[in-house]
């Protein structure tokens, strides 16, 4: 399950109802129910299979498309990628030379961004923590009476900066708290069952609170798409997510880059850093094709 489909369903503690097929009932959705599509089969998948029948229909001649992950990792050893991850055919995989002389060593699949020579960074600021950052130390002590006429539209920037951030972290810290309710749900209904959790104990569960009635009700939703066994854990992780997001949104995210990468984020010519010489091929984290688009 991902960990941000989890948090969204968490925080919002509002899911989207939907008509099943009328063979199908809520507690028999198909295992890769993720796969399925919303409008030929009532379940809200990413519709992966209908999406292949339209790849192998008759007349239909596939393209060669290059596709640059930015943001979440990447398998390079998947079955549906190995066999067609792009290749710098330029670079000699394993030798620790730059063969093709673009500044990065050993990218046969693309480049690790987030990477530095012993360890990678896990959770990283949004670009609008970043900026209000550096804004905000550039307006440290002043007011709007003491602007310059020449900050003046800068710092009318600044006040939208300054808004969007905190309105951004306030809506974070609302997801976490609502995960946490769900965990402290789960753990409610472990006390009450001999420390087990299941649809069956979360349905015979007796709420203590109006929010756990929601929580329950909203349950019978989730545990369809995810095993209880696993939920517990699934919630965790996800908190653990959001709580890095929330503390890298407070502290100068770009020391810690400057530290374990070596990079300057500002500084779009900066490919590899004195102080790392070597960073990281792309393997499964947050990673990109290494050739300028």
């Amino acid at each position: 399950m991902n960990k941000r489909i989890l948090i969204c369903l968490c925080s919002s503690l509002v899911f989207t109802s939907f008509a099943q097929k009328k063979e199908e009932t809520p507690n028999h959705a198909p295992l890769n129910w993720y796969l399925n599509d919303p409008k030929a089969d009532g379940i809200y998948g990413v519709g992966a299979e209908r999406a292949y029948e339209l790849l192998n229909a008759a007349g239909k001649k596939p393209k060669q498309v290059i596709v640059a992950v930015i943001d979440s990792g990447v398998e390079t050893d998947h079955p549906d990628l190995k066999d067609v991850i792009w290749v710098n055919e330029d670079e000699i995989p394993g030798n620790g030379i730059d063969d093709d002389k673009n500044g990065y060593i050993d990218d046969v699949h693309g480049w690790s961004f987030l990477g530095g020579a012993t360890e990678d960074i896990n959770n990283e600021a949004s670009e609008l923590s970043r900026m209000y950052r550096n804004e905000s130390a550039y307006f440290n002590g002043k007011s709007a009476s003491s602007i310059s006429d020449s900050d003046k539209t800068r710092y009318e920037t600044y006040l939208k900066l300054k808004k969007s951030f905190e309105d951004d972290l306030k809506s974070s810290q609302q997801q976490l708290a609502s995960m946490k309710a769900f965990d402290s749900y789960v753990q409610n209904v472990k006390t009450a069952s001999n420390g087990e959790f299941s649809k069956k104990t979360s349905a015979d569960y007796t709420p203590i609170s109006e929010q756990e009635k929601r929580i329950q009700n909203r349950l019978k939703a989730l545990l369809i798409a995810v095993p209880a066994s696993t939920l517990e854990s699934e919630i965790h992780h996800a908190m653990e997510s959001v709580e890095g997001s929330i503390k890298m949104s407070t502290v100068n995210a770009d020391s810690i880059r400057a530290i374990v990468v070596g990079d300057r984020p500002n500084d779009l010519t900066d490919i590899l850093s004195p102080l790392h010489p070597r960073r990281k091929p792309c393997r499964c984290r947050s990673d990109s094709t290494s050739k300028p688009r």
